[in-house]
């Protein structure tokens, strides 16, 4: 019922059935016919088809421009492979679905007075980010990080950033394999669409770099001193974090472990709990995500 023949019919109106394809053409009609902005409001529990319906509305409003020049064409790829992506760093394998969205976006899509596509615009919001530093038992982290694990072998790049297998990292190891899913074919996609809406490889090698640091983070070993400070060793995780931002790894150590106290022109360091240090660690890999 998603075939390209059935959207062709809901195209030229000659399907009367209630469909998410007819939803789309008809708010397309409806922008072209009265000239006023239109809103597709997608909704529903976990598991639902949200993200699914999205990209079936998407594929609607870059089908129905007739007009189709080389870079409104360019813009209705781009505008599609923007999923991939977006599904790479924002969906994961939940309980009630392998590959849930956590994470709201609002998605404008530009018409000029023809009815061509001349550009668009993705915000996101409400990013699930505890989800980077905790799941509960049989739920995945976001894909991103299987993807860039489990493709470190074919990948030298991505070894020279310090990622290995998901086991690895107290991130990902609670649950490493989601259905029907297969983390390295996927990560090509992922790259592959990077790489199309003009991501270089420059900027991609940061972005997996900054992947690569928020694993790394959550292998800090923090342990505690006899009056109860928090203590850190200098190790190979904490080597590769300070290596992938750019910071010192005595830097790093003294932010996470210690906190500074200011009296009007004295700045005293006082060093934290092994408790506070470690929800230091976290809002570290949250933040840098």
């Amino acid at each position: 019922i998603y075939e390209q023949g059935v959207l062709e019919q809901y195209k030229a109106q000659k399907n009367p059935k209630p469909h998410i394809f007819g939803l789309a053409a008809k708010s397309f009609r409806e922008l072209m016919q009265s000239r006023k902005n239109q809103c597709i409001l997608i909704s529903g529990e976990s598991g639902s088809g949200k993200t699914e319906s999205t990209k079936f509305v998407l594929q609607v409003l870059t089908a129905v421009d007739e007009n189709k020049t080389g870079a409104s064409a360019s813009i209705c790829s781009q505008v599609m492979l923007t999923n991939p992506v977006l599904e790479a760093f924002g969906n994961a394998k939940t309980l009630r679905n392998d590959n849930s969205s956590r994470f709201g976006k609002w998605i404008n899509v530009h018409f000029d007075r023809k009815g061509t596509i001349a550009g668009a615009e993705i915000k996101t919001y409400l990013l699930e980010k505890a989800r980077v530093i905790h799941q509960s038992a049989g739920e995945r982290n976001y894909h991103i990080f299987y993807q860039a694990c489990q493709s470190a072998g074919q990948h030298k790049f991505l070894q020279d950033l310090g990622l290995e297998d998901a086991t690895t990292f107290e991130y990902t190891k609670v649950c490493l394999h989601a259905n029907n899913t297969d983390d390295v074919k996927s990560f090509e996609r992922t790259k592959q669409a990077l790489h199309f809406i003009k991501f270089d490889q420059q900027s991609q090698t940061n972005i997996f770099a900054a992947v690569s640091a928020v694993l790394h983070t959550g292998n800090l070993n923090i342990d505690e001193d006899r009056e109860g400070n928090s203590t850190m060793k200098i190790e190979r995780h904490l080597q590769q974090v300070a290596t992938l931002t750019g910071l010192t790894a005595e830097g790093i150590k003294t932010a996470i472990c210690c906190r500074n106290i200011t009296a009007g022109t004295d700045v005293m360091v006082k060093p934290e709990s092994k408790e506070k240090a470690l929800q230091c660690k976290d809002a570290l890999a949250k933040a840098l995500y």
